[in-house]
């Protein structure tokens, strides 16, 4: 593959101070987490509950997040997506920039302005897997150290509509203890 030349070739591998401390932002992030929520009846399907876990991690030099999501199976919910993300800094912009793909075919590209009052939101656009492109918002809440909460909406026909929430918990141990925290 011809990328890393085309990438090489096209500047400094120092990303700048703001961009650095924006990504820093997203830090608490970092590790396993276990989450519980509900995604709302929608053209894909009826709504059912969810059961996730997501991983995150730093990578390619500190220039992006690895966000990697994982539906278990249940009786609610028999076909589980899984989805990776990859979050970074956009320096011709000044914004935070993610780009998603599932399981099912679906991918996205959403921005952020980052972090404020603990309220992470990403506005983007989506194609699913059966073609329909949405416009999307996501938002998560730093609650705490050890929980976040998200809330997904899609615009249609004008207004915004809930999609889905989830409440995700910290795990306790290997890979979910904050960055300056001990695990027990």
């Amino acid at each position: 593959m011809m990328d890393a030349q085309l990438v090489a070739s096209t500047g400094p591998h120092m990303m700048e101070p703001d961009g650095e401390a924006r990504l820093r932002e997203l830090e608490f992030l970092v590790g396993a987490w276990e989450c519980e929520g509900s995604a709302a009846d929608s053209h894909l399907g009826p709504g059912h509950g969810i059961r996730s876990t997501f991983t995150m991690e730093r990578l390619l030099g500190g220039h992006w997040y690895q966000l990697r999501c994982v539906e278990l199976p249940t009786p609610e919910n028999p076909r589980p997506i899984s989805v990776t993300n990859h979050w970074g800094w956009d320096r011709a912009r000044g914004e935070l920039v993610r780009t998603f793909h599932a399981s099912t075919g679906a991918w996205g590209v959403a921005r952020s302005a980052g972090l404020k009052d603990d309220e992470l939101v990403w506005l983007g656009e989506m194609t699913q897997a059966d073609g329909a492109r949405m416009t999307f918002r996501q938002t998560v809440t730093k609650v705490d150290a050890r929980r976040v909460l998200e809330k997904m909406e899609v615009f249609v026909d004008g207004r915004w509509i809930l999609r889905g929430t989830l409440v995700c918990q910290r795990r306790v141990g290997r890979g979910g203890t904050p960055p300056g925290e001990r695990s027990w």
